[in-house]
């Protein structure tokens, strides 16, 4: 097998702190923090702090993505400027 080849991806909410530290022990090829369909939007400003703080802090396997919310919500602006600076 290829080492660039991607076998599993674990998706995780990115407002779930427990989630979070347990993916940081997993055998995954990319842990993706999720901070659009698996939050809910009062949750939405906590969840990308989390996101900027576990990105910042590292410990993942060989990859780490964040799925932001799209550009033309509330959301994704903020998301975008916080991942482009963590």
């Amino acid at each position: 097998m290829r080492s660039d080849r991607v076998r599993s991806v674990l998706y995780l909410p990115a407002s779930n702190a427990r989630a979070i530290e347990k993916a940081r022990t997993l055998d995954c090829d990319v842990a993706v923090l999720d901070l659009e369909d698996a939050v809910a939007p009062e949750a939405k400003a906590d969840a990308r702090d989390a996101a900027v703080a576990a990105v910042r802090r590292g410990g993942f396997g060989p990859r780490l993505g964040v799925r932001i919310n799209g550009l033309d919500t509330d959301w994704g602006l903020d998301d975008l400027a916080a991942m482009k600076a963590a």
